[in-house]
């Protein structure tokens, strides 16, 4: 349950309008209807208030809350690891084509180095989807829309997914070849 219901639900328990709410908080009515319309969310201060003046302790006023919050917290370090290694791969990439340039193997050292930090962020994408029991695209977006992933983990089939898996590994490979060519198009047409 989101807070702002929370709060009307309590509210109108009490028998109080957002202005007699308002004014025992010491804020606007139109602060309650933000709040109520989960427009903005109260601060910690009005937070204690509120479970003190509802009579309920701040993990009863907020618990729906908690557990969205955790899971908009999932979503976003999943998102940024996603992002990141993405990011990290393709930097490696571009960053082989000028290192050809310098004829020392050494310099391909900076493209190894992002490959290997993006390595990281894949493993702990992997680590999510195992520990979340995600495994196909589906089910990771409906885990991602806080949907239950029960119904497409039953309709799993192994063999079809250990397929997609392997052609989406073979497209990310064509992909990075073509990318990887394409930075080391001038130095392959210079000498």
């Amino acid at each position: 349950m989101q807070i702002g219901k929370q709060i009307q639900i309590h509210r109108q328990r009490l028998g109080l309008t957002q202005d007699a709410l308002a004014g025992k908080l010491f804020v606007t009515r139109q602060t309650i209807s933000n709040w109520e319309n989960d427009r903005h969310y109260p601060d910690i201060e009005n937070l204690l208030l509120l479970s003190q003046l509802f009579q309920l302790s701040l993990d009863e006023l907020v618990k729906g809350d908690v557990v969205q919050m955790k899971h908009e917290l999932k979503l976003y370090n999943l998102d940024r690891d996603a992002k990141l290694m993405l990011g990290l791969m393709l930097a490696s990439l571009i960053s082989i084509g000028p290192s050809l340039y310098l004829l020392k193997y050494w310099t391909l050292l900076p493209s190894a180095i992002f490959w290997g930090i993006a390595m990281i962020f894949a493993l702990r994408l992997e680590a999510f989807k195992k520990k979340a029991d995600v495994h196909t695209y589906q089910e990771i977006l409906a885990y991602m829309q806080g949907k239950d992933v029960e119904e497409l983990r039953q309709q799993r089939h192994k063999r079809r997914d250990l397929w997609s898996k392997a052609i989406i590994v073979l497209l990310f490979a064509v992909v990075s070849g073509v990318i990887a060519l394409l930075v080391s198009l001038p130095y392959l047409l210079w000498h």
